[in-house]
Parts: structure tokens; sequence; C-alpha cells
């Protein structure tokens, strides 16, 4: 799906009944064209896309206004929707939803019916089954510490999080707000950024990582106080984290779990961890100080049997010995390295 946006659903000839169109734009011809028919008339929903191959809508309202926990997916070269694990809970509409390194992420929206919503503030995380793009498991994570809100969008920010804007509530949705919070999927952490220049919701934007830790992030568009139609873009640019990820180094099957040794150890800033499974299974390498303190979560995902290497960069802590720790549900080791700056 690489270089195409998606429009799914919505209103069109100035109707008040929802569409089941989809139309693609090719980014390299500049051109439009029609795609798979979805399985419902539909508006609000919202789409993610999963390793550039596979595309969900989540969430939404029918056409007979009811809002939907519905999950669809859409994989690349066929022209059917699938039907995948739904959202926890009652249908939802209108709130964030994000793909984020295997993991769904659906934020607030708003609950009980198009005529009369709820704002609400939960926060869904699911991981896509690697092997069957419809099994999802999701889990109910911490609030979002803004409070209840719709009309709010999520974007990637730097390897393990996302950027979230403004939103609005109220009964018709009049309540509009400017805040913005990262939120980090491995460790459910939520931190407050800065505020947007503008009180904003039902915006348009998108985020790219310009080098390995330069990262922008443009919004555009929305409804603003008053209410008024925005006709502004904004852009924010900054140096994050290294971008580094879990890679295979071998494919063949190992005979027991392994974790080796770091190297170089000591290091500065940046050293490789190896490890080996040989079984699928959900690993967890993480880092912890020697007070027992998680310092960074490295990898939290279902991995085929093999072994792996990751490159951890350890730019912002201090110098110390440090503890790293493999686990799944069948096997848990731990070993040291040293931080020498």
């Amino acid at each position: 799906f690489d270089g195409k946006i998606f429009s799914i659903g919505g209103f069109n000839n100035g109707t008040q009944t929802p569409t089941d169109e989809m139309y693609e734009f090719n980014l390299k011809n500049f051109s439009w064209s029609s795609g798979a028919v979805f399985p419902k008339k539909i508006f609000y929903n919202r789409l993610g896309v999963h390793d550039w191959n596979t595309l969900y809508s989540a969430g939404g309202s029918d056409e007979t206004n009811t809002l939907l926990n519905n999950v669809y997916f859409l994989e690349k070269g066929s022209n059917t929707w699938q039907e995948a694990t739904p959202l926890p809970g009652d249908g939802r509409a209108d709130g964030s939803f994000a793909i984020l390194n295997k993991r769904a992420v659906y934020i607030g929206g708003f609950t009980n019916s198009f005529d009369f919503p709820v704002q609400v503030d939960s926060v869904f995380v699911g991981v896509i089954d690697p092997t069957n793009p419809a099994n999802i498991t999701w889990e109910t994570r911490s609030n979002f510490p803004g409070g209840p809100r719709a009309r709010l969008r999520a974007f990637q920010w730097g390897q393990n999080t996302l950027m979230v804007v403004g939103g609005a509530t109220g009964q018709d949705f009049s309540v509009l707000f400017n805040d913005v919070w990262l939120y980090n999927v491995l460790e459910d952490q939520w931190t407050q950024l800065g505020n947007f220049p503008l009180n904003i919701c039902a915006y348009y934007g998108g985020t790219e990582r310009l080098t390995d830790n330069i990262w922008s992030a443009v919004i555009t568009g929305g409804v603003k106080t008053g209410p008024l139609i925005s006709d502004l873009t904004y852009a924010m640019y900054d140096t994050l984290a290294t971008v580094t990820s879990v890679e295979t180094i071998d494919n063949s099957v190992p005979e027991n779990f392994i974790l080796s040794q770091n190297y170089p150890n000591p290091f500065n800033p940046s050293t490789t961890i190896e490890f080996a499974i040989p079984e699928q299974s959900f690993v967890r390498l993480e880092v912890f100080n020697t007070l027992g303190e998680k310092t960074a979560t490295l990898v939290s995902e279902e991995l085929n049997t093999g072994s792996y290497k990751y490159d951890w960069e350890a730019a912002n802590l201090p110098s110390g010995v440090y503890l790293y720790r493999l686990q799944t549900a069948a096997f848990s080791t731990s070993k040291k390295m040293i931080l020498l700056r």
C-alpha cells in the first residue's frame, strides 16, 4: 500500500446516508481509482496500515446510526474485506486508530449512539497475529490522561510511541483541546509533550521519519474554536532516539533458549544483544538498573523460531551496571552489562 491514500465510507453528494465505497489516491501518478467495496455503509471509522500490506478499519457508525466495534482488514492484492477480532466492549466511533510495530491501538472516541454521543477515554491495544491477520489479541490499557474525547488522531512518533493531538468533547463536540500527548505502547506510559497552537479536532495529518532519528509531524485543516474551519497547516520537527528493531539472523531451529552476552561490553553508547528461541513465543527483552527498575523494553512481540539480535542505544542513561532479561512463557534468564561513558 506504499504511496497510496485511502478513503472509505462517509457521505457524498450532500446525502445523509453513508456509502460503502472505497477510493484510492495514488501519489505516484496523482490519480484516483475505486477499490474494494466495504462490508457496511459506514462513517466515522478509522484506518491503519500494518506492514505496508494489510489495511485495517476499526469502529464507526453504520447507516442506521448504530455504533460498531467491528474490525475489518483488506490484504494487498485482494478485492475482499474480511472480518478480524472486534474491539472490546461496546461499539465506538471517531476515536484515533493507529498500527505500530504489530500493535493496533484505538484511543478515545464516543459510544452510546450517534445522536447522543458519550465521549470516552479508553485505550485498547491489540497484538496482530503474524500468521493470521484476522486474529488480534486485544487488551485494555490505562486510560487516556487527557480525559474523554473524540475527533482526535494518533500518529507514530519514534520507535514505540504514538503522538495524540487535540480532540473534542461535549454533546455537540464544542469543547476543543490543544494538548499533545505521547503514548509509549510497549510501556503503557503517557507523557504530555506541550500544546498545539490551536484548540482543534477533526483534522488531518501524519508523521514521517526523515532520517534515523529526525521526525516530522504535519497537521492540516480541522475544526477550531468557534466552531470554524481551519485553513492552516502546522509542522514540527524533533530529534528522537535512533530507530532500531529486532532482526532475524538465523531461521534454523535452535535446540534451546539462548541469551548471549552483549557485545561490546562495556559499551558506550550502543551494544548488540543476541538470543535464540526454539519455538514460536511471545518474547520480552527488557533492561533493568541495579535497583530493579525497568529502564527499557527492547522487544515485546510474538516471534517465530530462530535466532535474533537487537542493537540497543543507551543514549539517555547514566554509566553503571544494567541487567537485561529475556522472558517467554517457558523461559527466563538475565545477564549483566556495563555502560561506561
